[in-house]
């Protein structure tokens, strides 16, 4: 799944004062704060909810799953190298001068060697795949302790790290486990100040919504519901207040934060009094001020509070397809706010006075960003992730006065052509047909249609139920409109995703929209089937019916 454009060029040069000489020609960057995208991680499928985080000297530390990659029939998988770690897994990647060390936080087997930060093989993690995970989350303590939370198919875990080594815990627990991803929330982290962890989440697995707030004290776990949460189990977000946690969620669209009252009890408090808000983020800045950021009537927006009630602000226009916000807060006050809209991600930086978008690139078709800034301000850091790649990206604002980032010959920098000519074979291509858009004819008269129109990363399929005769082979046409994202329409035999009985597509080298792309189906059994996007696993899924 490796991309040889200039991104990865970016990203090999920054790589090159661990690897030896850099080659040269060299890429001048020039002077000045800017916007420099490099992929972080680009072994297996790797990416997927990403999170990050800024360590006491100013460093990115990125947290994401990994999975196999995917692989057409006859295709040999990507070699991993051996210090890598095994998946299904968590992985973590923290720059350290100027270089990237990749390694893992939990995975399900042991490696052949030693992996980067000294993951904990959990065998129960073994089950993890793209569909049923929902979440990750890191905090750096004062100390410099990682606390990384997530949320998987077993329940809800914890790990903490001192940067040789991990040590993992399950915070909730599952009977059975999640055949998909949604009954629990993705989760929030948030270290007070001796280390010790507060997680926060939504858990529907009991059929209601609860905000679930989960703290360890003395080696073990209390949770306690702190409110109900009107709706799914959406994203919840925590931050520590003179000592004490509060939480924050979305309670059937409005969003809202829980406090406990001199009682002992909690109390909750809407931030904005409106019921149609997505995509929720929290975060606590350092003068104890608390920030919320989400999309809500056509627009990103922000809301803050000093303790004497909110303040809501817009950071941008939102067309309603944004999946996840993120925001966070240097020392200055200055509140930065990402996110993304269905063609890529975006970063914006303001207060109470307005909001201005950085301007940026290499991030076409990102999603799921999150965001994290030094203290001082001197650097904002997005990562994301690619999901026509299956790769772990991330965005970094500084200061690049003097820094020259080593391109390798034949790789083009941005605006300029390659240096040695195109490969003469040809390029994988997805099954079905691609277009300038799909005519009508193009489909089979008694072919099944499922549409995704713009915005179906959030929105899911236009269809999701169809209904098919049993015994009889079928024609499938997905009509991909979500004007340059890349979507297929994969049949399973359940939610597990495990056997894939169809795919209009090639996962995950599909074009972006608009384009038709077919399935043959073959006669199925009476019964009922799962289909998705396989990029989007979490949000576009539907269920056919043989009957």
């Amino acid at each position: 799944m490796s991309r040889k454009p200039a991104l990865l060029a970016l990203a090999l040069g920054l790589l090159a004062a661990a690897c030896g000489r850099p080659p040269e020609p060299e890429l001048e960057l020039g002077s000045g704060r800017t916007f420099v995208p490099i992929v972080v991680d680009a072994v297996s499928d790797v990416g997927r909810f990403p999170s990050v985080a800024v360590d006491a000297q100013g460093q990115p530390v990125v947290v994401a799953f990994a999975f196999e990659e995917p692989t057409r029939p006859g295709e040999v998988p990507e070699t991993r190298p051996l210090d890598a770690p095994t998946v299904p897994a968590v992985v973590i990647d923290a720059r350290r001068d100027g270089s990237w060390i990749r390694g893992g936080v939990a995975m399900a087997a042991d490696a052949p060697t030693a992996v980067p930060f000294g993951p904990q093989t959990v065998e129960e993690l073994s089950s993890m795949a793209p569909g049923n995970v929902s979440g990750t989350d890191v905090a750096v303590d004062g100390g410099g302790g990682l606390h990384v939370a997530w949320v998987a198919d077993t329940g809800v875990w914890y790990a903490s790290g001192d940067g040789t080594s991990f040590s993992v815990e399950r915070v909730r627990p599952l009977r059975e486990p999640l055949g998909q991803a949604g009954a629990l929330g993705p989760p929030a982290i948030a270290p007070d100040d001796a280390g010790e962890p507060a997680v926060a989440f939504v858990d529907a697995t009991g059929g209601r919504a609860e905000v679930t707030l989960a703290v360890r004290s003395g080696g073990s776990w209390e949770s306690e519901v702190v409110a109900a949460a009107g709706g799914s189990a959406g994203p919840a977000g925590v931050a520590i207040v003179d000592g004490e946690p509060v939480v924050a969620f979305l309670d059937g669209g409005t969003p809202t934060v829980a406090r406990r009252t001199a009682d002992g009890e909690w109390g909750t408090e809407a931030i904005e009094a409106r019921a149609d808000a997505a995509a929720f983020s929290f975060a606590g800045g350092p003068d104890g001020g608390l920030y919320a950021a989400y999309a809500m009537g056509g627009e990103v927006r922000v809301a803050a509070s000093d303790g004497g009630g909110w303040r809501a602000s817009t950071v941008a226009s939102a067309d309603g397809t944004t999946s996840r916000t993120g925001v966070a807060v240097d020392g200055q006050g200055t509140v930065w706010v990402a996110w993304d809209d269905g063609r890529g991600v975006h970063l914006a930086s303001g207060g109470p006075d307005g909001f201005e978008e950085i301007e940026g690139h290499g991030t076409a078709g990102g999603t799921s960003p999150d965001v994290a800034v030094a203290s001082d301000g001197s650097a904002a850091f997005v990562a994301w992730y690619d999901p026509a790649h299956g790769e772990l990206l991330l965005g970094a604002y500084e200061d690049v006065e003097g820094l020259a980032l080593a391109r390798p010959t034949g790789l083009a920098s941005p605006g300029a052509s390659p240096t040695t000519p195109p490969p003469t074979s040809p390029s994988p291509q997805p099954t079905g047909t691609p277009t300038g858009g799909p005519a009508p004819g193009e489909c089979p008269r008694d072919g099944v249609r499922i549409t995704a129109s713009p915005g179906a990363i959030s929105n899911g399929f236009d269809e999701t139920e169809l209904t098919v005769p049993a015994g009889e082979p079928f024609t499938v046409c997905f009509d991909n409109r979500d004007a340059g994202i890349p979507h297929n329409w994969a049949l399973y035999t359940d939610q597990s995703a495990s056997e894939k009985l169809a795919e209009a597509g090639s996962f995950p080298n599909d074009p972006p929209a608009p384009v038709m792309l077919i399935a043959e189906v073959p006669a199925l059994d009476p019964g009922e089937y799962f289909f998705r996007c396989d990029y989007h696993p979490t949000t576009m899924t539907g269920t056919l019916t043989a009957e």
